[in-house]
């Protein structure tokens, strides 16, 4: 499981890289703010490849390993 905080994009990449990170996740889990809206998602990752290097990755964006 990760979360990828996605504070750096602009809201409708933000929508875009969640929407590019569940075509290969096990499952995503949007983070919504009332006041600041979508800020991370978490990340059901259970592939073998890597999810920090695999293509549906937002670059530019903080991701921590929460475990799993």
């Amino acid at each position: 499981m990760y979360l990828v905080h996605l504070d750096t994009l602009p809201m409708q990449a933000r929508f875009d890289a969640c929407q590019k990170i569940s075509q290969l996740a096990w499952d995503t889990y949007e983070q919504i703010v009332p006041v600041h809206g979508l800020v991370a998602v978490k990340v059901a990752w259970d592939r073998k490849e890597d999810f920090m290097s695999s293509p549906c990755y937002p670059a530019g964006c903080r991701c921590e390993f929460l475990g799993g």
